[in-house]
């Protein structure tokens, strides 16, 4: 969103002749707490970013306890040079900052599974060049903290969560490995100590 953009947005926010509608609608959107956590209010906003109190927090199998003393990000696969990379080294990495809508694939109309936030991290795609990422690697799978058992077939295997993305989305500057959310250290139910942010997918692909 441009500078322009931003104005006119605060500009018809803060409209004094401007009056709220009340919601004639039962269910999402109205604050309280759900199944992935607390739910946006949207009678109470008075902010284009979402309150940390109100921001809604979803995993696949579980919150996992992640000791971000001991946290590294293990890089492999079809790249010329693997390596680990500590928390310590990411935040001494270039550092970006994005205002973000993060949104639930299940979320309904109106509902509280969405939330707008101010992320800051370092781009994943000069990590993945320094890496040196093969041309036959098309894909960039990412594997979460959290894991569970599936069942396939009549045997079960415990896994990582886990999504990948193209090569092609993750070389995009707005792709970060993100550790702080709204200017404090990305919270355990949010993936801290670190999360990925993708613009423009669902938050399914946030893998954290």
């Amino acid at each position: 969103m441009g500078a322009t953009a931003l104005l006119e947005a605060d500009r018809l926010w803060g409209a004094a002749e401007e009056k709220v509608i009340p919601w004639v609608t039962e269910g999402g959107g109205r604050g309280g707490r759900g199944p992935a956590g607390p739910n946006l209010n949207w009678e109470k906003l008075d902010s284009w970013i979402t309150p940390d109190d109100q921001f809604f927090s979803a995993g696949h199998y579980n919150t996992p306890e992640v000791d971000a003393a001991g946290w590294k990000l293990d890089i492999g696969g079809l790249v010329s040079k693997p390596r680990m990379i500590t928390l310590e080294e990411l935040k001494s990495r270039p550092k970006r900052e994005h205002i973000v809508t993060l949104e639930c694939s299940g979320n309904g109309p109106a509902g509280g599974l969405i939330g707008n936030a101010k992320w800051v991290g370092t781009p994943l795609a000069p990590i993945l060049k320094e890496a040196g990422l093969h041309p036959e690697g098309i894909e960039v799978v990412f594997f979460a903290a959290d894991s569970g058992t599936e069942k396939i077939r009549d045997a079960e295997y415990k896994q990582n969560f886990a999504r990948s993305l193209s090569a092609e989305d993750v070389a995009r500057n707005n792709v970060l490995l993100c550790y702080e959310m709204n200017g404090q250290p990305l919270a355990k139910s949010h993936g801290g100590p670190v999360r990925l942010i993708a613009p423009g997918y669902y938050g399914v692909a946030w893998v954290k």
